[in-house]
């Protein structure tokens, strides 16, 4: 698990940590438990719409110290404990007031923001969020500057690259000069599929760009087991490491990568499963999440 007293800040002065990537439906409380426990140095929330958590129910419960957001039908979507340690909420939104008014109501649940800004899923781009800020970087910058005086941990932005390298560089000068304190790049042009081969040249551009800023720069793309990770790292060195499809496939992934191969310590599926049901019914998540892990791994 994390360290219970690190900062985000510090995890990055100490070493290129491994993080979990925002996934729907595999950055639940049981995921990321696991995903603490076995590796990840970082875990992110699925994107969460600001206007939905405006409208949400916060409730804590005082047996599992956690606080948990229900939507306007009374389901239970997101929880956060007081046991995990160096987790990012990750928010779609397009107005500066909605991003702050969200995160007032989750800061006590939450000390560290990630803007969307590349996912092109419909409920994230519908109201002008998600990957449609890659065409709007002063959005993106009102956003950082409205949040900055209220999310005491990190405040960060995900994106995607550009075709052009120049325009890449000053998207990303303009990002980092907001005090955002890392960025993170999915080495994909906006709306292309997970199938695309990633822009490792772009992502470079990116990373030159953040660096010459003071910003960690943390690398996201095809990233799926211990092999496709030594390759990329080969070709990137980058400041941290997403990981998204091979988390999902290998719950042990992140544990997998930091011991390069040496499985005698790692967690049978069993085991893994057994560590998701009980999380599920100690924090009173549905089992259908539970299911859709087992038939991915």
């Amino acid at each position: 698990m994390p360290d219970p007293i690190e900062s985000i800040v510090s995890i990055f002065e100490d070493r290129q940590p491994l993080i979990l990537a925002p996934m729907v439906r595999y950055c639940n409380i049981p995921c990321r438990l696991i995903y603490q426990r076995w590796g990840a140095d970082i875990t992110f929330t699925e994107a969460i719409v600001a206007q939905k958590i405006i409208r949400s129910t916060m409730l804590y419960n005082i047996d599992t110290s956690s606080y948990s957001l229900f939507d306007k039908k009374g389901t239970k979507y997101l929880t956060k404990s007081a046991e995990e340690r160096a987790v990012v909420l990750q928010m779609s939104v397009s107005d500066p007031l909605l991003a702050v008014e969200a995160y007032q109501k989750v800061q006590v649940m939450f000390e560290n923001v990630d803007i969307n800004c590349g996912c092109p899923a419909a409920f994230s781009t519908h109201s002008g969020g998600g990957g449609c800020l890659m065409d709007n970087v002063e959005a993106i910058e009102a956003i950082v500057l409205a949040l900055r005086p209220h999310v005491k941990g990190s405040l960060s932005c995900k994106i995607r690259v550009l075709p052009d390298p120049e325009k890449m560089r000053e998207f990303t000068e303009r990002i980092c000069s907001t005090g955002i304190d890392f960025l993170s790049v999915h080495a994909r042009f906006p709306g292309d599929p997970r199938s695309t081969p990633v822009e490792l040249d772009l992502f470079k551009v990116c990373l030159e760009v953040a660096r010459l800023s003071g910003v960690p720069c943390v690398y996201n793309g095809s990233i799926t087991d211990v092999e496709s990770f030594n390759s990329i790292k080969e070709t990137v060195e980058a400041d941290g490491y997403m990981i998204a499809r091979g988390a999902m496939y290998d719950m042990a992934v992140f544990h997998k990568i930091k011991h390069q191969g040496n499985n005698d310590k790692v967690p049978t599926l069993c085991d893994l499963f057994k560590m998701h049901y009980d999380s599920t019914v100690r924090f009173g998540n549905h089992t259908k999440n539970l299911k859709r892990v087992v038939q991915s791994s």
